[in-house]
């Protein structure tokens, strides 16, 4: 298995949790509210909101990871063929001394 086959699996299994919470909550009726804190009589987020967000944070990171994957690394230098003519003061000039046939 390669890393992206484990952001895959992860992702919908991710997906498969995020479904279940959801219909947990919708057979609440959507509870936004409950009974809760250290009295039992303190009004307090429903418990299922809260595990929804966060799995619905963690689905869409690991939906970002995976289409990171196929995008690609960003490339690291940009190489152009061939560097230009040189300047003409670097350019090669027949040795005075060298003898001619």
């Amino acid at each position: 298995m390669t890393i992206h086959d484990d952001l895959v699996s992860n992702y919908e299994a991710a997906k498969r949790l995020l479904e279940r919470i959801h219909a947990e909550w919708e057979a609440t009726g959507y509870a936004l509210t409950t009974l809760g804190g250290a009295t039992g009589r303190s009004e307090v987020a429903h418990p299922l909101v809260t595990m929804y967000q966060t799995q619905l944070n963690q689905v869409d990171r690991l939906a970002k990871a995976i289409e990171a994957k196929h995008r690609g690394q960003d490339p690291v230098a940009k190489i152009q063929a061939g560097i230009g003519k040189a300047p003409s003061a670097l350019r090669a000039v027949p040795d005075k001394d060298a003898k001619t046939a």
